[in-house]
């Protein structure tokens, strides 16, 4: 069967960015402000996430900030005079720091502080600035939801946490079921959805056929979902991007593991020492590996399904604040029926499926803010279903892809940011049903996907946030001709109320080039991964 298949696309408004680059040209007069901006980073020279950094004038704080997940910080609109630098931050001593701002438009501070356990009387908390609130401030798209572990975990999920079933409270997500754990996004189908660990995709991200996902709660850090109007750097969906990051914890020594209604699971975590750190050309390297399986069959002897998964990330620093991490996830479920008894289970099949990830990402800090980033992971999902009766019949499918990518923010004013990027992936699918000696289906092919795109924020501190984009994708498959499209992307955010509420819009072109055969109305069914060109089974 040949039938044609073309790239899913969405379109909104592609005309009516032209204009809006020509406003670009009078952010630079706008942003002309003395700055105070740098690094906090600990003894060993790892930066320091969240740390509280305060100008001080005759002892009384003018303004707060808070340090990025690379320890950057940036205070704008600041002052001629003499300035004392105050940084705090959870298990470290104070610090303070004299300084003067002059007539030049930026000073640069590399600010360390040392470890310290503080014993403290009780304390009550007023208010604590949240990372929803933080998000909300800092980026546009329709809408945009971050969920840290607790929040995952707050949430109700089929005998253990899950991060994908949290995701059923968030507006715009709509499950299929209560059965499955799959989602949909404002209309999209599920194969719309691209879904990132650590930046690796994760093509069929569901165990026991959708009950519950392959993401072990024990090791998420943050789980980000952009469900409409999503930024330039992102591609390959048309739906929504849902971004989950791995915890490489504190660097102290721990073993966890927590039994639950489906399955049991052990974490261990650590730090390597200081002189085996050294030798590899790191300051500080930390480690946490976790893995997961079910335990019904070995409970019940004549029980036919069981499901694994390992997933570990190694994060390392070096002494100028560079990170290198390393990302490994595999997973595998197997709903065997050819242990039963023939005359209770007449049909005997073998099925099995799973995915497996491994990836590296390098960052490196800029001075002035912003980071080098760069990628590669290879990424695929496999299935298999045979019959031990009938050694002629099989059904499988497969797709695989590997990508490296680079990502470059620069951040040449207080309130305007740029970044641009650049990929290439290499993907390819095989989908295979023979019986009886019959290929009733045997379609296969790859394809090489290359994208770039730039894209720029500004924003005005309660006020307004704009973000401006273009990309534009190449598609080579094999079989069929070349594709390319140009996306350009636009996302306005409009603060009201003090800055506590906002209106905003996001307008864009949106394009896909792999597609889920599946058929949705299945509670069990089998994903058929393929990519648009010529031919598709």
């Amino acid at each position: 069967m040949r039938r044609s298949v073309r790239p899913v696309r969405s379109n909104i408004g592609t005309g009516l960015l032209a204009g809006v680059f020509l406003l670009l040209s009078w952010l630079p007069v706008s942003a002309q402000n003395m700055t105070v901006q740098g690094r906090v980073r600990d003894d060993e020279g790892v930066p320091v996430y969240r740390a509280a950094v305060a100008l001080l004038r005759g002892g009384t704080p003018i303004t707060v900030v808070d340090t990025d997940r690379l320890g950057f910080f940036r205070i704008p609109a600041v002052t001629p005079g003499p300035y004392t630098a105050r940084v705090q931050a959870l298990g470290y001593t104070e610090y303070f720091e004299d300084i003067g701002v002059g007539s030049t438009d930026r000073v640069e501070l590399d600010l360390r502080i040392e470890r310290d356990a503080i014993e403290l009387q009780g304390i009550s908390v007023e208010a604590e600035r949240s990372r929803a609130r933080t998000r909300f401030e800092q980026v546009g798209g329709a809408t945009v939801r971050e969920l840290a572990l607790v929040d995952v975990r707050a949430v109700p999920g089929v005998g253990e946490p899950d991060p994908i079933r949290a995701l059923e409270v968030l507006p715009g997500v709509v499950s299929t079921s209560d059965f499955s754990a799959a989602f949909h996004v404002r209309g999209g189908s599920q194969d719309q959805n691209l879904i990132l660990l650590d930046g690796m995709p994760i093509f069929s991200p569901f165990h026991l056929g959708g009950v519950f996902s392959v993401f072990n709660a024990d090791m998420i850090d943050r789980v980000e979902l952009h469900s409409g109007g999503f930024p330039a750097e992102h591609g390959g969906r048309v739906s929504s991007v849902l971004q989950i990051e791995s915890n490489a914890g504190d660097g102290d020594f721990s073993i966890d593991g927590a039994v639950s209604l489906l399955a049991s699971r052990a974490t261990v975590g650590g730090q390597l020492g200081s002189s085996l750190a050294n030798a590899l050309g790191f300051a500080n390297v930390r480690y946490r590996a976790s893995g997961r399986r079910s335990y019904l069959d070995l409970l019940v002897g004549q029980f036919p399904y069981h499901l694994t998964d390992f997933q570990t990330i190694v994060e390392g620093w070096t002494t100028g604040g560079d990170r290198v991490t390393l990302t490994a996830y595999s997973g595998k479920d197997v709903f065997d029926l050819t242990s039963l008894d023939a005359e209770d289970f007449p049909l005997r099949m073998d099925w099995d499926w799973g995915n497996d990830a491994v990836g590296a990402r390098w960052t490196h800090p800029r001075s002035g803010g912003g980071s080098l980033d760069v990628r590669a992971n290879v990424s695929r999902f496999r299935t298999g279903l045979t019959f031990p009766d009938f050694a002629d019949t099989r059904l499988s499918s497969r797709i695989q892809q590997g990508q490296i990518k680079a990502d470059l923010d620069v951040r040449p004013w207080s309130r305007v940011s740029v970044q641009v990027g650049a990929s290439a992936e290499r993907q390819s699918f095989r989908n295979l049903f023979t019986t009886g000696g019959t290929e009733f289906g045997d379609g296969g092919g790859n394809g090489w996907l290359f994208g770039t795109y730039a894209q720029t924020r500004w924003t005005v501190p309660s006020k307004w946030l704009v973000e401006l984009g273009l990309r534009a994708d190449g598609f080579s498959p094999d079989p069929g001709g070349f594709l390319h499209e140009v996306a350009p992307r636009l996302a306005v955010k409009r603060f009201l109320g003090g800055g506590n509420i906002a209106a905003k819009v996001a307008i864009g072109r949106y394009t896909q080039f792999v597609h889920s055969l599946r058929d949705e109305e299945l509670p069990l069914g089998i994903d058929f991964w393929v990519l648009a060109g010529e031919r598709a089974p």
